[in-house]
Parts: C-alpha cells; sequence; structure tokens
C-alpha cells in the first residue's frame, strides 16, 4: 500500500536539454544525468507528493511548443502520468512554454509571481528574475521579449531561423553574465521587501539566482522566509514540504532516502 499524499515538491533550474544526451553522456554533471535524474525524481514523488510546481527553467531552451523534439517525449510523458496537480512558472530560458504543452503534461501555468496556500500557509512563488533589479540591461530586454508582440513575431519564423536565434541568444547571455558582478545578478533585497509587503506574504520561494539558501527579511508583517532553490547542473537543492515545515534538500541526497 501507497503512502498517503502528504508532502508539496518546489523545483526550478533543471535546464534540461535532452537532445544532447548521446553527445554528453559521461561527462560530469551532463544534461543527460540531469535528464534521468528528474525521471527518478518523479517516481520517487509519487508516492508521497500532492502537489509539484515547476518554478521556472525546467528547459535550458524552448523555441515553441511546436518545436518539442522526440527526445522529450519521455519527460513529457513521465510529467502527464504523475497523479497529482503540477504547476508551472516560465523562467528565462523557457518562457515560451505554452498551452500545447501543458495539454500535454496536465499542466497549469500560472502567472508570475503568484500566491498560493501549501500547509495552511501563504506562500509568494516566482522564478525569481523579477527580484534582480539592480541588473537594469536584463529587466530591460525581460521586458521586451514577455510582450505578446515579440512572442508572436518570434513564433511566426520558420523553425530554422527560431533555432538560430535562440542560438545567438544564449551566446550573448553568456558573454554579458561573463561580463557582470555576483551581486548585480542576484536579488534586490529592498524589491524582495517590497514584493513580500505588496502581496502581505512572510514566505517566498523562487529560483533563478542558483545560490541555494534560507533566507531571513524584516517586513511590515514580521520575519519572512525566503527559500531559494539549486540548479540542478550544481546541487540541485529541491523544497520539501510537509506537516513538519519546508525543507531545502540537494536532489542526489533526495533520490537515496
Amino acid at each position: 500500500m501507497g503512502r498517503s499524499p502528504v508532502a508539496t515538491y518546489f523545483i526550478a533550474d533543471l535546464h534540461l536539454t535532452p537532445e544532447l544526451e548521446s553527445k554528453m553522456a559521461g561527462g560530469g554533471r551532463a544534461p543527460a544525468v540531469t535528464t534521468e535524474r528528474f525521471l527518478r525524481f518523479l517516481d520517487q514523488i509519487a508516492a508521497d507528493g500532492n502537489a509539484l510546481y515547476i518554478l521556472g527553467d525546467l528547459f535550458d531552451a524552448w523555441i515553441g511548443d511546436d518545436a518539442a523534439k522526440p527526445a522529450y517525449g519521455r519527460i513529457i510523458d513521465a510529467l502527464n502520468r504523475l497523479s497529482m496537480p503540477i504547476y508551472l512558472l516560465h523562467g528565462n530560458r523557457d518562457f515560451l512554454l505554452d498551452q500545447q504543452f501543458c495539454g500535454a503534461t496536465s499542466a497549469q501555468l500560472l502567472e508570475d509571481p503568484a500566491i498560493i496556500e501549501v500547509m495552511d500557509a501563504t506562500v509568494l512563488i516566482s522564478h525569481g528574475d523579477l527580484f534582480c533589479t539592480d541588473d537594469v540591461e536584463y529587466q530591460q530586454v525581460r521586458a521586451v521579449v514577455r510582450k505578446p508582440e515579440w512572442r508572436s513575431q518570434f513564433l511566426n519564423q520558420s523553425m530554422e531561423e527560431r533555432i538560430r536565434q535562440a542560438q545567438q541568444f544564449r551566446e550573448q547571455s553568456k558573454t554579458e553574465t561573463a561580463n557582470k558582478s555576483v551581486a548585480i545578478m542576484d536579488v534586490n533585497e529592498q524589491t524582495i521587501t517590497s514584493t513580500l509587503d505588496a502581496h502581505a506574504v512572510t514566505t517566498l520561494v523562487h529560483g533563478h539566482t542558483h545560490r541555494p539558501a534560507r533566507h531571513e527579511h524584516a517586513v511590515t508583517n514580521g520575519t519572512a522566509i525566503r527559500w531559494v532553490l539549486g540548479s540542478w547542473q550544481e546541487q540541485g537543492e529541491i523544497l520539501r514540504w510537509d506537516q513538519h515545515g519546508p525543507e531545502l534538500i540537494a536532489i542526489d541526497e533526495f533520490l537515496t532516502r
């Protein structure tokens, strides 16, 4: 007899690239390894999970639901088989995920940020890039590519042109990231506290920065807790929340439980 569903799971920044499996297998923390870990993770949480929240950048790139390659089939099928609600936020790498993908995976796409209820707690969830307001250049680009007009124009291009542009964007992003300070690419503390106050919550869960940790912030309603999820290209810290509260766990440790 299986265990009753008692835990809510939060993950982010998997940056899955299953189409590269054959090219990178055996090369350390390769995309192939990450994909296999994700499939094992889904199998494991099926025993006690009551909901899964994917807080952005499930994929390292997504150029449209119509561009899903056969290599993504295992991921899509595994999500669809999961017998619990799945909620999805866009990341900065996969913000073109849309309703076709959601239909195939039985996932529900949420606005960023979103307020949810977890174990009688009110929680704000976000991918997290919205809070990196010191990186003005990034926020300007984000505002442009999230507009419906840009989205429509990009998706109306040929597949070949989309692939070319996506590769160009990725190379440009790598160059810009290498030239920016670590502090600029982290969240802005004032943005965090003002966002928490604006939504009248004292718990926030997000990803994006790849700096997993538990933070405390002084807000109007007292002390707020901010949980930051990890990148699966590194330790892959996830958040498991049951009746005893939230716990940040490295994915490899979780898979050995």
